[in-house]
């Protein structure tokens, strides 16, 4: 940590692999910006934010007729888990949500969809490295970062 001429207090951290700077007037400040953004780490990428990632990948490589299909079970799913961290959704709380889609929506097809569109968004966030998958004793496990 050092202070720059033009006054500002200047410093390089090492994050996920990359150097990030961080930049204050004050020593203090300095300081608190860098633990404020290590914890952002920790907590993860908000769930739609992944999912607007993905869909802004996936949407364009869909032909007219599955984009009807996916549009409205990538609205279902940002709604469901709107506000939560990727890192803390679990595969209990997927099937618990299209357990209770029973009643509102009957058809098979729509079900699996749904769980096409969550299959994308969580196979989208583990190749970005959001979320980590670990295979151990013949059970998959998500593990976090």
């Amino acid at each position: 940590m050092f202070k720059r001429k033009d006054g500002l207090w200047q410093e390089k951290v090492r994050i996920s692999g990359k150097d990030k700077y961080f930049y204050a007037k004050t020593k203090a400040e300095l300081l608190k910006k860098i633990q404020n953004h290590k914890e952002q780490e920790d907590r993860g990428k908000l769930f739609e934010c992944v999912a607007d990632e993905w869909w802004d990948r996936h949407a364009p490589t869909l032909a007219a007729n599955t984009l009807k299909s996916y549009q409205p079970a990538y609205y279902r799913a940002r709604e469901a888990f709107c506000g939560e961290y990727i890192k803390n959704i679990t595969y209990c709380d997927i099937q618990k949500y299209l357990d209770s889609m029973a009643n509102r929506y009957p058809s098979l097809k729509v079900k699996q969809t749904q769980r096409l569109v969550f299959n994308g968004i969580f196979k989208y966030a583990r190749k970005m490295g959001y979320i980590q998958i670990i295979q151990t004793d013949g059970f998959t496990h998500l593990s976090y970062f």
